[in-house]
């Protein structure tokens, strides 16, 4: 029997003209996905990797900043010291005296024997005395070979600028001692007139070892652009562009760096992805040295124009290549998988046009049974839609919350080295405010020795500052620092004598129990102080209600081991808090009081001596603390 024409399959053109055409449409997307995808990851690339690299070298900047500020500061703080004393000790009417030539043979000796006083004093290198001629005629190394005492430097620029009135400053290296010097020359004068100068030699070499790092160099150069001081000592006596005729002839007349021969460490500038002008080359004692065996840096400089110094710090970017490797793998990632999802999304449309089509084509051949389906299609889509709508604002969702959660973890962060950074520097800044404030009873009571010597212990605490700053960030990172010879005794005196105001304010009794010989220990003197400085704060803050204030320390060799006890006769430990003293942030204070972390960073420090610390209540009542440091087997503290 023939079909009715309800049988027949009922397809209408425009139907025929979509099937007909839905491959080579098909077709021409995924061309255009695929040359998409082509031209979209190498620029997608290239710009993470400007990024990465412009990321990295901009906290490289911020890092150098800082530290650059805290190395012109130092340099500053003892360039006014010796400017101030050079001032002060010239104005001496003995002086006058002296080139006057109305001093005695034992006078001039006494003289001497003064000099080297202050000279041991102050911790200058040296402090002489020249006539009009530029002949030394007292010295405070009067007794050593290398004396001055009848050695005329006239040619010394600092000399010269001091015969005409002005202040002489000058760096050189000694032309008798061989030691690199910051020279301060000051007039002395009879009446109106100049009859020599007085000279103090700073010592800056020490500086070196202090700006060490393992992340940057410091470079100092003179007017010529001569590296006196640098921590990577293949630098130091080169300079960083070739000097011409005048610049070499005026360094031989002076004798400036007594004959040593300058050469040119010749930088080339850095090779950068992002066009960053502030990268310089540097060879290994090479300026033509092949690139891979060139290091980059990053250069940031400052000027000290009374001394004319430029203030160089060369930071290391080898990070900045594993950060930009990082995010391009980070970023080949990301394209690869939106390439993937991207894919699967269009085969997902595609098949779904096809379900649509297929479904078109029922409803023309079907108009019965697409009434009957129209209803679980129209459900499906309903549903298909929905799920689309659910999964975007999931995936939404889940991309706020990892900001979030990125946010906090900054916030965090950043509060823990708040917080450490101002408990460990707020006793140093005490001791500052409270030498300042004798400092100025001192000039009221016209003592300017004594002022002196209170302005020249906050410049040791400004010091210790700058150092602690270093070994919170060392401790911070879990950077090695290698523990030196340290005398025990000593920082804990100076623990005690940063809290002497509050031991007397508070009448707190201390006892001192230590052997006769200071004993050295593995470790370090900023550090090993500051745990100190911790338990004695602690101590104190134990006994606010005691009826007997009381503070043990008591001092013992143990084999190759350094015992030290801290003993306070305040409450005790509470038995479920023994265990957890050394916690972050654990503290029995009342809110405000304190935040818990002193213990906390004393307990890392002490490891990183490879030494322990205990806490328990001593059976006569009070807590105690007990230190167990490794025995250095140097026969004297100096720093190895």
């Amino acid at each position: 029997m023939p079909k009715s024409k309800y049988q027949q399959p009922c397809i209408s053109p425009s139907t025929e003209i979509l099937q007909r055409r839905s491959p080579m449409k098909t077709s021409s997307i995924r061309k255009l996905l695929l040359v998409s995808f082509l031209v979209l990851i190498p620029l997608a690339l290239w710009q993470t990797v400007i990024w990465a690299e412009s990321f990295s070298l901009d906290a490289i900047r911020r890092t150098a900043a800082q530290n650059l500020n805290l190395v012109v500061k130092n340099l500053r703080g003892e360039q006014d010291k010796f400017r101030a004393l050079t001032r002060l000790i010239a104005q001496h009417p003995t002086f006058r005296n002296l080139l006057n030539g109305t001093l005695s043979e034992d006078e001039i000796a006494t003289l001497n024997l003064s000099l080297e006083k202050v000279n041991a004093f102050t911790g200058a290198l040296d402090i002489y005395i020249m006539d009009k001629t530029g002949l030394t005629v007292a010295a405070s190394n009067w007794n050593t070979p290398q004396s001055f005492i009848g050695r005329n430097f006239y040619y010394r620029p600092y000399f010269q600028a001091a015969m005409q009135g002005r202040l002489g400053r000058y760096f050189a290296m000694g032309a008798t001692s061989g030691q690199r010097g910051y020279y301060f020359a000051y007039p002395i004068r009879s009446g109106t007139a100049i009859t020599g100068a007085l000279v103090i030699k700073m010592d800056v070499g020490h500086l070196e070892s202090v700006w060490w790092s393992h992340d940057f160099d410091i470079l100092i150069t003179d007017t010529n652009g001569v590296i006196f001081l640098s921590t990577n000592p293949d630098w130091v006596f080169k300079s960083l562009k070739a000097l011409n005729k005048d610049q070499t002839e005026k360094i031989r007349a002076s004798r400036q760096y007594a004959g040593t021969r300058i050469t040119a460490l010749n930088a080339n500038p850095g090779y950068s992805f992002g066009g960053a002008e502030d990268l310089i080359s540097i060879g290994p004692g090479d300026a033509n040295a092949a690139p891979q065996h060139r290091r980059k840096f990053l250069l940031r400089k400052a000027v000290i124009a009374e001394a004319e110094w430029d203030i160089i710090i060369l930071a290391r970017t080898d990070p900045v290549r594993a950060q930009i490797f990082l995010a391009a793998a980070i970023m080949g990632f990301v394209l690869i998988s939106l390439g993937f999802v991207s894919a699967y999304m269009f085969e997902r449309r595609r098949r779904i046009h096809e379900q649509i089509s297929l479904q078109q084509q029922a409803h023309e051949t079907l108009e019965k049974k697409v009434r009957l389906r129209t209803g679980d299609l129209a459900r499906a889509n309903v549903k298909l839609r929905t799920q689309i709508a659910e999964r975007s604002r999931a995936e939404a969702e889940l991309r706020r919350a990892q900001q979030e959660l990125i946010q906090a973890s900054r916030m965090a962060a950043l509060g823990q080295v708040s917080a450490g950074l101002s408990h460990e520097l707020n006793q140093p800044l005490a001791a500052i405010r409270s030498y300042a404030d004798n400092a100025r009873a001192y000039l009221a009571r016209k003592a300017p020795q004594k002022a002196l010597s209170n302005l020249s212990d906050i410049s040791e605490l400004t010091d210790r500052m700058a150092r602690i700053i270093k070994h919170l960030r060392t401790y911070a990172r879990k950077d090695s620092v290698k523990p030196y010879p340290t005398p025990v005794a000593a920082m804990i005196d100076e623990a005690l004598s940063l809290h002497q105001p509050r031991i007397t304010e508070k009448a707190i009794e201390v006892i001192r129990d230590y052997p006769a010989h200071d004993p050295l220990a593995l470790a370090g003197e900023v550090r090993l102080q500051q745990v100190f400085a911790n338990l004695v704060s602690n101590a104190i803050d134990a006994m606010q209600k005691a009826p007997t204030k009381r503070l043990e320390v008591k001092l013992r060799t143990d084999g190759d081991n350094v015992l030290v006890q801290f003993r306070n006769t305040g409450e005790n430990i509470g038995k479920e808090d023994i265990a957890r003293v050394f916690d972050p942030f654990f503290t029995t204070r009342e809110v405000g009081k304190g935040m818990g972390l002193g213990l906390s960073i004393s307990y890392g420090i002490i490891k990183q001596f490879g030494g322990s610390i205990e806490a328990g209540n001593h059976p006569g009542g009070g807590a105690c603390f007990t230190l167990k440091l490794p025995l250095a087997k140097t026969g004297n503290g100096a720093r190895s």
